[in-house]
């Protein structure tokens, strides 16, 4: 967990960008326009193949150079709970470094990174992703969905 704090915390404190009267303000109180893409892996390895150029699943450095032509200064990085913390206290150092690495890699190109801590329906249990199945296995819930899950 300490781990995804340090993430969380750099990745804000790097930014230097700061939100007000929604709009996004630089260091220089200019207002920034963003434009990007997703990049997230919601599935094993959590993480976008690096060494070649896969049009759905890569982000290297001929992705990067796209990114660039197109004019891209934005990435909505997806950081799968379930790919970090693989069992309950149990946390994946290495998924860690490399999206750490990947947010560097982006902002040493001039592209910005928002952390998304992406989750949809909940859980693989819920036909989603998430939250870590072991979690979802200790609450208490109806496994035909008649009630609702988040009230419990």
């Amino acid at each position: 967990m300490k781990a995804i704090i340090v993430l969380f915390i750099f990745s804000i404190i790097s930014s230097k960008i700061i939100q007000k009267n929604r709009q996004f303000i630089d260091v220089h109180g200019r207002t920034r326009i963003f434009h990007g893409v997703n990049i997230v892996y919601k599935l094993p390895p959590y993480y976008p193949i690096e060494d070649k150029f896969d049009p759905y699943k890569s982000f290297s450095d001929e992705d990067l150079k796209y990114f660039k032509q197109l004019g891209f200064n934005l990435v909505r990085l997806g950081v799968m709970w379930e790919g970090i913390e693989t069992a309950p206290g149990v946390y994946n150092e290495t998924l860690l470094d490399k999206y750490l690495n990947l947010v560097n890699k982006l902002g040493a190109h001039g592209i910005f990174t928002i952390i998304d801590s992406h989750q949809d329906l909940f859980s693989r249990v819920t036909c989603g992703e998430g939250v870590p199945v072991f979690y979802v296995r200790e609450l208490d819930y109806e496994k035909d969905c008649n009630g609702n899950l988040f009230k419990r």
